[in-house]
């Protein structure tokens, strides 16, 4: 198994998908991070099966509809603290209602 770092395209990644995903990825960085802003996408998944120890994400626009959009891109660089939408939405907008 290749150890390695990289920078990725969400779309390059869908296109060579069993090549990389025979590295053990140190580090992720993922340009055009928007593209996978919905957690129901192909390559939202396939992105997320990878091996990695770290993810980085960069995009200039991480929201542009809905909360769900800012949860997907959360839950994949921190899967195990952003674990669940349903309670991410309760905590945001709870958070949110008490500072009114």
């Amino acid at each position: 198994m290749v150890i390695g770092d990289g920078i990725l395209t969400p779309a390059l990644s869908v296109s060579d998908e069993k090549h990389l995903r025979s590295i053990k990825w140190q580090y992720m960085v993922l340009d055009e991070a928007q593209a996978i802003k919905s957690s129901q996408s192909i390559r939202w998944k396939t992105l997320l099966s990878f091996k990695c120890r770290n993810r980085l994400l960069l995009t200039g626009t991480p929201i542009q509809n809905n909360m769900a959009e800012l949860w997907a891109l959360l839950h994949f660089i921190m899967p195990t603290l952003f674990d669940n939408h349903e309670q991410f939405n309760e905590w945001f907008f709870e958070r949110v209602l008490f500072l009114k």
